[in-house]
């Protein structure tokens, strides 16, 4: 038997690589999920359009979520903490510098995610021990099933598609005017390094049961149509698949391997009793920080100090000359509208990444609480002020 731990993304997609080679496969996982209640607003709401939404049910999921100008310090899912729960229980850590969680829930952090999806280039896998040729088949591989917005632009030069099936993109009006500004002045920019496009972002197509994206403006907060791809929608579709079996329930301590066998350690997260699991491979696949514990934890190296390596996160904020009226009533998804590559060694001897996002609410109530008792006198004027404003 094969196992995998995890139900994030690089777990489903070890699973569906090796059921697709012909491989039994049990995901051992903590499969924490969505509280009940919770979940019964999020069916109500799939069931319904937009603008029959009730209002009790939208601040229920917008609930525990909350911005400030250092951006948003931790992410909720349909207004609950289930993506990151019991951490601190069984996955007690001590680390510096780190602003990183890991996750029990089912999914993993793919519950509150992002969605931007780009491959890496060659230059960046100089110090990897695979190839970027060896990835290729494996991009393709993952969005066979993972789905694809993105649109054919300039950034494909450096960073290919790898999907011919691509989820319709659609830009908000900010972002039109943004894209097309950019596409005025493109020779200058590509001179300076600088390529630019239509985001890309990990959504699903409308079929099998699923709708297209309404533009309701939830992204942020979960989308009620499930259209935002999250790797618990792949675990349930693995379940059907009769070489597959789900352990939920489950945090994995350890493991050792005996000739042709490992032997695995795990514990019961309903009464804490001892399980144990033997088989012919093992993929670990639960996160950077849950994967290195379990790695850590099997070798005994228990004062053994490792450095997480990470990209840097910023928010730098772009006030355009021209406004673009009606943002707050325009439907639009919340999530990054343009991506911008900077290649330019005096900056980087890598590529820069940069996401634009164009207006969401977040933005209004950011601004909102600052002012306190001046936000009905200066309403006119943080209006004209978001009209033209855009975060990076």
């Amino acid at each position: 038997m094969i196992f995998v731990v995890g139900s994030g993304p690089a777990g489903v997609s070890a699973a569906i690589a090796l059921l697709r080679g012909g491989h039994p496969v049990t995901m051992l996982d903590a499969g924490l999920e969505l509280e009940p209640e919770r979940q019964q607003i999020v069916h109500q709401l799939a069931a319904r359009e937009p603008r029959d939404w009730d209002a009790s049910s939208i601040a229920t999921l917008k609930e525990n979520l909350h911005a400030s100008g250092a951006g948003i310090p931790l992410k909720y899912s349909y207004g609950s903490d289930f993506p990151y729960r019991e951490t601190d229980r069984y996955l007690p850590r001590h680390a510096t510098n780190v602003g990183l969680l890991p996750s029990l829930a089912k999914g993993g952090l793919s519950n509150v995610w992002g969605a931007a999806v780009l491959p890496y280039l060659p230059a960046e896998l100089a110090q990897w021990p695979i190839t970027y040729e060896q990835l290729v088949p494996h991009y393709e591989s993952v969005l066979s099933f993972m789905g694809l917005s993105a649109t054919r632009d300039d950034l494909e030069a450096k960073f290919p598609l790898f999907s011919k099936e691509l989820v319709p993109w659609r830009p908000s009006r900010q972002a039109e005017d943004l894209l097309a500004d950019l596409a005025r002045h493109r020779d200058s920019l590509r001179s300076q390094g600088v390529w630019f496009g239509a985001s890309r972002l990990a959504m699903l197509a409308a079929g099998q049961g699923r709708r297209d994206c309404a533009s309701c403006g939830m992204c942020m907060y979960g989308c009620p149509y499930g259209v935002i791809y999250n790797a618990a929608s792949t675990v349930a579709e693995l379940t059907r698949h009769a070489a597959f079996t789900y352990r939920g329930g489950l945090i994995v301590e350890r493991f050792a391997e005996s000739g042709d066998t490992v032997r695995i350690a795990a514990r019961s997260l309903s009464d804490a009793r001892p399980i144990t699991f033997e088989g012919s491979t093992l993929y670990v696949a639960a996160g950077a920080l849950s994967s290195t514990k379990m790695l850590l934890e099997s070798v005994e190296a228990y004062d053994h100090t490792l450095t997480l390596k990470d990209s840097q996160y910023f928010l730098l904020p772009i006030l355009r000359y021209r406004r673009v009226p009606g943002v707050f009533d325009e439907s639009l998804h919340t999530l990054a509208q343009v991506f911008l590559e900077i290649f330019d060694e005096r900056l980087s001897a890598h590529s820069v990444h940069l996401q634009v996002y164009s207006y969401n609410e977040l933005f209004r109530q950011v601004i909102q609480s600052s002012l306190g008792v001046f936000d009905g006198p200066l309403k006119f004027i943080y209006r004209a002020f978001l009209e033209r404003f855009l975060l990076i």
